[in-house]
């Protein structure tokens, strides 16, 4: 579960491998993945798609492209920022 931390604010997106695994997985192996779901909470915010040696582009839930990003913790940093 998400838990706010102190300040009110939220820790960082779960990145998710794969659509059927639903446990928290580090980014060191989410980059590791052509595909990862982005959660903030339970709620779905995006999801991630390798794309080579030009990093890892990021899309929100309406599949709209918000950026192309060096690593999967960047682009999942980017979708939590983009739902606000």
């Amino acid at each position: 579960m998400h838990q706010q931390k102190k300040g009110g604010r939220a820790g960082p997106p779960k990145v998710i491998a794969d659509k059927a695994q639903r446990s928290n997985i580090s980014a060191a192996r989410a980059d590791q993945q052509s595909w990862c779901a982005v959660y903030a909470g339970q709620a779905c915010i995006g999801h991630t798609i390798r794309r080579g040696r030009h990093g890892f582009e990021a899309f929100d839930v309406d599949d709209k492209s918000i950026g192309v990003f060096a690593d999967v913790a960047a682009a999942a940093n980017a979708l939590e920022r983009g739902r606000r």
